[in-house]
């Protein structure tokens, strides 16, 4: 192990003397030390592009995926309701229940309530989320139907 780290150190010190040298050539010639400038602003360039298409791309797809995730909870907890009470409630501030916790459950991702909808008998509904524009039946809307 010793013996290893030894020649480890050895490596390590010759390149360090190799760098010198060629440092001190390139400070006579009169050759750029440090890498350019430019070098630099393209790199941040390409970099801030990269983050700023990512940014986009969560906000265009993103924004329907959490949309659709929070529709499930809502679908999880109007299930909940079926099994509890046989039927599904008839309006969503229902499922509430005075919980702080659920009190934005009747919201969607945007901010618009849900469009919900029971069958006559209670036995099914209709989930429609109104989208980003906040109008119902557009190209937008998320709907599920149980």
């Amino acid at each position: 192990m010793f013996l290893l780290e030894l020649i480890i150190d050895c490596i390590l010190l010759f390149l360090d003397i190799k760098f010198l040298r060629e440092f001190k050539k390139k400070k006579k010639a009169g050759l750029p030390v440090l890498p350019s400038t430019k070098i630099y602003i393209a790199t941040i360039s390409i970099a801030l592009f990269f983050i700023t298409g990512y940014f986009i791309y969560q906000m265009i797809i993103g924004s329907k995926k959490e949309a659709l995730e929070k529709m499930h909870g809502v679908e999880i907890a109007l299930n909940k309701e079926k099994e509890s009470f046989g039927k599904y409630p008839e309006n969503l501030n229902a499922i509430i229940r005075n919980n702080p916790l659920k009190k934005d459950i009747t919201l969607d991702y945007w901010g618009n309530e849900y469009f919900y909808q029971t069958s006559n008998n209670a036995t099914s509904y209709q989930l429609l989320s109104k989208g980003k524009d906040g109008l119902l039946n557009t190209d937008d809307d998320i709907h599920i139907t149980f």
